[in-house]
């Protein structure tokens, strides 16, 4: 209310004063307000510039590999056809399991099997403890007699001991 009261040459200084501080109070708050608004927004603007970064790098590379690693995209897949055939394995041929089970077929009493290893697609040799030799020259001519089994080979050296005599064998299977 006072303000009616001055002159008017003092009421256009006082508004003036009004408006310029008005202005600076303004100016002030908008600036901390940005400042503010970067201080809080900076961090996740590097963390999206570092991914973004990170990503493009990778791309790079994959990118890279790829174009030295297949040159000839039909030359790439006949060499993938080429070794699934080379690893698929022919219908005749024995698998282990079946090679297995027929050695447990012949297997006679006092016969311990502790290995068997199979090499090639039909060849194999078993080895274990026969408690006599009698027990292990039986088992030898039950395999020599079997259908299944071909060129059984038991080494002499393996019928030296009475008792606990370690053997392996080595056959062709069918």
């Amino acid at each position: 209310m006072m303000f009616h009261f001055l002159e008017k040459k003092a009421r256009g200084a006082v508004n003036t004063e009004y408006v310029l501080r008005l202005s600076m109070f303004a100016l002030l708050f908008a600036t901390s307000a940005i400042v503010t608004s970067i201080a809080l927004f900076l961090p996740s603007y590097f963390f999206v510039s570092a991914k973004h970064a990170t990503i493009a790098n990778q791309l790079t590379e994959v990118n890279a590999t790829v174009k030295s690693a297949v040159t000839n995209p039909l030359a790439e897949i006949g060499n993938i056809n080429a070794t699934v055939a080379a690893l698929a394995r022919p219908a005749d041929t024995f698998d282990p399991s079946s090679i297995l089970a027929a050695v447990a077929d012949v297997r006679t009493p006092g016969i311990t099997i502790t290995r068997f290893v199979l090499s090639g697609a039909s060849n194999a040799s078993i080895s274990g403890v026969a408690s006599t030799r009698a027990a292990l020259t039986d088992f030898a001519a039950a395999m020599k007699g079997d259908g299944r089994f071909t060129n059984v080979v038991l080494p002499v050296s393996a019928l030296i001991p009475e008792t606990d005599n370690g053997f392996t064998i080595t056959f062709s299977a069918h």
